[in-house]
């Protein structure tokens, strides 16, 4: 068989359970086709819940460590290299369609051709965010509860536009081949502003309050019992603009709205590989960059280690994966880069710890693989790493007790089992796993080190304060 074409399509904060397939709360029909047609891995976690650290890591396979794009200010610049990079050399035609979030378009980014990319703003991003754990206050944090209704936005356009965009590109160069392409779109990202097409189908009792509702402006008292998530929590203060139930409820069904928006936007990418007639020959993998908290634990948008933030949607389809299967194998963003590489029939990178989803694909039930997240970006107090491993989330917070939590008998992770001592053998044994991974606290004196270079080279922090302000949300290329 000649070498298959190979699609990534990635979404902007989506959370894992965001697919109709698995929730009855959101329409996603197309997404929902995709994983018939494939393999949906229910247990992917990202490699920082943030949009330009899990962008890194999704391009190259490396965890924030081995990348060191800590934060929004400190971007992929191309190196180290990439699976477009893999490929290119391999001899694909690799193009971009929609938002990378990137250094810049001046870059090697492992693409022969960027289509409507997206960079971060300036080259630079959003220098402030690594004042940390001084944080400057965020400004624009009303507006995500304030912009939101039916209509069109910048963003939905911009989705429209990729979509198009892609299409054509197919249209004009799926019989080639070998190609690959990595279609980003930017919903269901905030504005949670949704054509008003979707809105007979979303009326205001459809999408249920979370299990862990608090009404607004009042705090979960698991939240506030750790110093980390409560730090956190405190600048990212985004429940204090709610005004009641009715206005949560509101958010949420829009953000599902949104993201049914998504999946028309997807839906026309598929029907443009289908057109091209390389639907069976093309690996299709769909995922989004992190999560989206949804008032889970009063929390809104990412940063957590909860699993609403971190957590994402991860399907397979074509050459290599068996149809209609559900995977709980424990995944992660890093397994991209390897899945490129099998799927070009390229060796594996020794170096990167991803596995090849083609290898997972048949793994129907939980293994006893561990990944790891890691968050080094706004309003943290102190360096934080996630690991996945069995049942067991632990979270080590650099110089702060860890937490642990156990998913199988507490989903919604509001038990810390840390406290009162009974689960020390299993905190123990989760930090030794955690270890074969990274030194949690040596990434965090890294990142903190990095960022006080770049504070510096910025002019410092008055510097950084005094920049004229930034748009609170990037803004999108045209199409």
């Amino acid at each position: 068989m000649s070498q298959p074409n190979f699609i990534v399509i990635c979404s902007d904060q989506q959370r894992w359970d965001a697919l109709g397939a698995a929730s009855a709360h959101v329409d996603t029909p197309n997404l929902d086709r995709l994983a018939a047609r494939g393999t949906r891995f229910s247990t992917c976690y990202c490699a920082s819940p943030i949009c330009v650290s899990s962008r890194a890591s999704i391009a190259t396979g490396f965890d924030v460590h081995r990348t060191r794009c800590w934060s929004s200010a400190q971007p992929y610049t191309g190196i180290p290299d990439s699976w477009h990079h893999a490929l290119r050399d391999a001899g694909y035609r690799t193009v971009s369609v929609g938002k990378l979030h990137y250094r810049s378009q001046d870059d090697d980014n492992g693409f022969v051709e960027e289509i409507m990319p997206t960079h971060v703003i300036d080259g630079k991003g959003y220098p402030f965010v690594m004042l940390r754990p001084d944080a400057k206050k965020m400004d624009g944090i009303e507006d995500f509860v304030d912009s939101v209704g039916w209509g069109d936005s910048d963003y939905t356009r911009h989705d429209e536009a990729v979509a198009r965009r892609a299409g054509e590109w197919l249209a004009a160069h799926g019989d080639e081949g070998p190609w690959s392409m990595f279609v980003s779109f930017v919903t269901p990202h905030h504005p949670l502003i949704v054509p008003e097409r979707f809105r007979d189908a979303y009326p205001p009792d459809r999408v249920p309050l979370p299990d862990t509702y608090v009404a607004p402006p009042d705090k979960h008292p698991s939240v506030q019992a750790h110093p980390a998530t409560a730090g956190l929590e405190g600048n990212l203060h985004y429940a204090r603009f709610f005004r009641d139930e009715a206005h949560v409820r509101e958010l949420r069904t829009y953000y599902m709205a949104l993201t049914s928006f998504l999946d028309e936007c997807v839906g026309r990418v598929l029907d443009g590989l289908e057109a091209a007639g390389r639907l069976d020959d093309t690996v299709v993998l769909f995922t989004s960059d992190h999560g989206e908290m949804l008032g889970d634990l009063g929390l809104w948008t990412k940063s957590y280690m909860y699993e609403g933030s971190v957590r994402v949607p991860l399907i397979a389809a074509g050459p290599g994966f068996p149809s209609g299967i559900v995977s709980e194998a424990t995944c992660s963003h890093l397994d991209i880069h390897a899945t490129a590489l099998r799927a070009a029939g390229l060796a594996l990178d020794e170096t990167r710890t991803g596995r090849a989803l083609q290898d997972a694909a048949g793994l129907v039930a939980p293994d006893d693989r561990s990944v790891i997240s890691g968050y080094h970006d706004y309003g943290s107090i102190t360096g934080t790493t996630m690991l996945r491993w069995k049942s067991w989330k632990y979270v080590h917070h650099a110089g702060l007790a860890p937490q642990l939590f156990d998913l199988a008998a507490d989903p919604t992770e509001i038990h810390d089992l840390v406290p009162g001592g009974q689960h020390q053998h299993i905190v123990a044994a989760c930090a030794e796993e955690m270890r074969r991974h990274v030194d949690p606290d040596l990434a965090s004196a890294q990142a903190f080190e990095d960022q006080h270079a770049l504070i510096e080279a910025l002019g410092g922090r008055e510097a950084i304060l005094n920049a004229a302000d930034l748009p609170a949300v990037t803004p999108m290329a045209k199409g």
